[in-house]
């Protein structure tokens, strides 16, 4: 389950998790939770026990709903981490260093960070990277938003970033 099946990122994920699930004798089925935690658990509970498990990917559900889910049904999250139960995640605290690193070599002193949806793990755990990477070099980092994952979204941002004086912009979403 994808939190927005026209998000370009997704095809690689899906792809991935088609051949995996062909390989083992299964067939992936897609659905799109359109990012609203409601939706992705109806459309769970929809689909019921007719599935093998779920792989779900940017979950913006809380963890105690994840948890008695994981409980019931084999699961993997993509994009989102809970001790204890098997998930993919990109490398937030690197990847945030080597922005911040890459901005501050190339002479920037103000950043501002272009924040997505609130509920998001992965919105979390960037701003914390950043602002913390942005602290130990010395420059200055503020973040704005939330703004929506989307192109809208992403054009509201800008406007909102080049509007704070920031020398630099860092997404949430390219």
């Amino acid at each position: 389950m994808v939190t927005d099946i026209t998000n370009p990122h997704q095809f690689g994920l899906i792809r991935g998790a088609e051949t995996q699930a062909g390989a083992a004798g299964y067939t992936l089925v897609l659905a799109d939770s359109r990012g609203r935690p409601e939706l992705e658990a109806e459309l769970v509970a929809r689909l019921g026990s007719g599935f093998g498990g779920f792989v779900l990917a940017s979950s913006r559900r809380p963890d105690d709903e994840l948890v008695e889910l994981l409980r019931r049904r084999p699961l993997a999250l993509y994009n989102r981490e809970l001790a204890g139960f098997p998930s993919v995640v990109n490398d937030q605290d690197d990847g945030s260093r080597q922005i911040v690193d890459h901005l501050v070599a190339l002479g920037h002193r103000a950043l501002a960070y272009l924040g997505g949806p609130r509920n998001a793990w992965a919105e979390h755990k960037r701003w914390e990277a950043l602002a913390a990477h942005s602290g130990a070099a010395g420059v200055e980092i503020v973040r704005l938003g939330p703004f929506p994952p989307t192109l809208e979204g992403g054009v509201a941002a800008a406007d909102v970033g080049l509007a704070s004086g920031a020398t630099a912009l860092v997404a949430f979403n390219d």
